[in-house]
């Protein structure tokens, strides 16, 4: 288990990325870039630490939302292997816990998408901007909200 987080490039423009939700619906990262900015969460169902902070990040996110700031979590785990992550039961998760934000589904497990998304998912926390400097967010590892 990480026990420092590493640091992001301040002011690091995010990959330009189209996700879809487990029922196909498309978003892209400037159909989901808000007035003040945009939180990416990576978050995977089967995760504890996730489980622990749920509803906490789903409260913390309508906060956000409310200031300008749009959020989206993206799962990147090949539901392949783990099935409990598959969009199925993302939807499950989602409707359980109210989310108020899409919640998309990463199946490009190959370079080049998935490289540039998993690197960037591991750097945080990064500034966010509305001119596409994000914040990326792991919550996959123990954190306060």
């Amino acid at each position: 288990m990480l026990l420092n987080t590493p640091a992001c490039e301040v002011g690091q423009q995010a990959p330009t990325f189209t996700l879809s939700d487990p029922d196909g619906k498309t978003y892209s990262l400037e159909s989901l870039m808000g007035e003040k900015g945009l939180l990416v969460a990576f978050i995977y169902n089967h995760c504890p630490y996730v489980q622990a902070v749920i509803d906490r990040f789903v409260a913390d996110a309508k906060l956000l939302q409310a200031d300008g700031v749009n959020v989206v979590a993206v799962m990147s785990n090949d539901y392949r292997y783990v099935p409990v992550d598959s969009p199925t039961n993302m939807k499950k998760i989602a409707q359980q816990h109210g989310f108020p934000f899409p919640y998309l589904v990463d199946i490009h497990w190959e370079p080049p998408m998935a490289k540039k998304l998993r690197s960037l998912s591991k750097k945080w926390p990064c500034p966010m901007r509305p001119t596409g400097s994000i914040l990326w967010q792991a919550i996959s590892l123990p954190m306060n909200l």
